[in-house]
């Protein structure tokens, strides 16, 4: 499935081998039909692996017209020559190209794989199209059902233990699709997650041109409803969840993290609920006398992002001071 994933040349596979040694048979035969034949499969494979890898670069630059003809030349030519998993890996890209393109055939490429997958057990290429599919349901306005199918792509590479789709696209996907249903506060969230974990790989959504599109946009959308200082609380949040606990979040559970309160929006001089155990860590910190820098400098974490735990913390004990939160955490039990 890597010509769907990323943008890299494919090797030849078992598909060209196999076609000409056909033809090497068809050749010891002395069969002319036969001889003819295996020379037409031969061509069609390397011309379908030779269009699927220039499909795979364009789309990684942007160039969407020119990797959709190139896809579509590929999966003319797989449906020749084979093989069906390459067959279903093009038609997913087609998919995908066309979704991007705005183009609704793009859901009768994502029931075909669909398909074939469930006629091959073939649950890698399942997850991949259920998020193309929930991708295309994003497009088309059906939000519902968007996340629900970034939910089902999450799942079933989680089950895989597919880390490069679950980091690099589907987690992704899932912030943008909850970005449009109006859940602001957990897509924030799930983009830390993302930001995090994917430093273990090579390539980003960044180094997509289509993709980095599409997350910048996201970002934008977020700090223009929830303001630069809670989006950034809550992208930090993201970045300390284990990758155990963002599979859960992004299924729907709670961060793990204990749940957030726009320190912004939350009435002043009302207590709304105990402090999480991240809470109290900071809470200790300024009862130490450490600044808002100082904490962040601690925790790997921006001064604003500090700040705003500092306010969510007053604000949830109903304070108005760092010298209050220093007398409340000298009176709590040091077991806790």
């Amino acid at each position: 499935m890597n010509g769907t994933k990323a943008a890299s040349v494919r090797e030849v596979d078992a598909a060209a081998r196999l076609a000409e040694e056909c033809r090497r048979l068809a050749d010891d035969l002395d069969d002319p039909a036969a001889t003819a034949h295996a020379a037409h499969a031969a061509h069609a494979a390397h011309a379908a692996h030779a269009a699927h890898s220039l499909a795979a670069a364009a789309f990684h630059h942007g160039d969407l017209a020119t990797a959709t003809d190139l896809a579509g030349q590929a999966v003319a030519s797989y449906r020749v020559a084979g093989p069906l998993a390459d067959l279903g890996d093009c038609l997913a890209m087609l998919a995908l190209l066309r979704s991007f393109l705005a183009d609704p055939r793009a859901v009768d490429l994502c029931e075909e794989v669909l398909a074939l997958c469930t006629s091959h057990g073939e649950e890698s290429l399942q997850s991949t199209i259920l998020w193309i599919l929930g991708l295309e349901m994003w497009r088309q306005g059906d939000l519902t059902r968007a996340v629900a199918l970034e939910r089902e792509a999450v799942t079933l590479a989680a089950r895989l233990q597919d880390r490069y789709s679950l980091f690099w696209l589907f987690i992704p996907a899932l912030a943008w699709t909850t970005t449009a249903s109006g859940d602001s506060e957990r897509a924030a969230t799930l983009l830390g997650v993302n930001r995090e974990i994917i430093r273990g790989f090579s390539a980003s959504p960044a180094s997509t041109v289509p993709f980095a599109a599409r997350q910048d946009q996201c970002i934008a959308d977020l700090r223009r409803t929830l303001g630069d200082v809670w989006f950034d609380t809550l992208f930090d949040r993201g970045r300390m969840l284990s990758q155990d606990e963002a599979v859960a979040y992004a299924l729907g559970g709670p961060s793990g993290a204990g749940d957030a309160t726009d320190p912004v929006r939350s009435g002043p001089g009302r207590p709304t609920g105990p402090l999480t155990s991240r809470e109290h860590q900071i809470a200790d910190l300024v009862a130490a006398g450490l600044t808002n820098r100082q904490i962040a400098a601690k925790l790997v974490v921006a001064p604003r992002t500090a700040g705003a735990h500092v306010e969510h913390i007053r604000r949830k004990l109903g304070f108005t001071s760092r010298t209050q939160i220093a007398t409340w955490v000298a009176t709590q039990d040091p077991n806790r």
